[in-house]
């Protein structure tokens, strides 16, 4: 395979750049990605914390959600 060193000059530990590599700091963490897309499993050891998580569009087989508090389109959704 071909190496092609330009995607790894000026990155910055954490943090995501165009046509650049994706580098995790010391504490594995990294931003600054707008758009992320897998086409298998993206699995989680802890939750996703505040402030939020908002999504466009949420396209799953299978959906476990389990919050404290839920709104849809503003609308607080509760348990009956």
């Amino acid at each position: 395979t071909t190496f092609n060193q330009t995607y790894f000059i000026n990155i910055t530990e954490g943090g995501a750049d165009a046509s650049k590599a994706v580098v995790l700091n010391s504490t594995k963490e990294f931003s600054n990605i707008r758009n992320l897309s897998c086409s298998g499993t993206i699995t989680g050891s802890t939750g996703v914390s505040t402030p939020s998580l908002s999504c466009g569009t949420i396209t799953a087989i299978s959906l476990n959600i389990n919050p404290t508090t839920l709104q849809l389109r503003g609308t607080t959704v509760t348990l009956s």
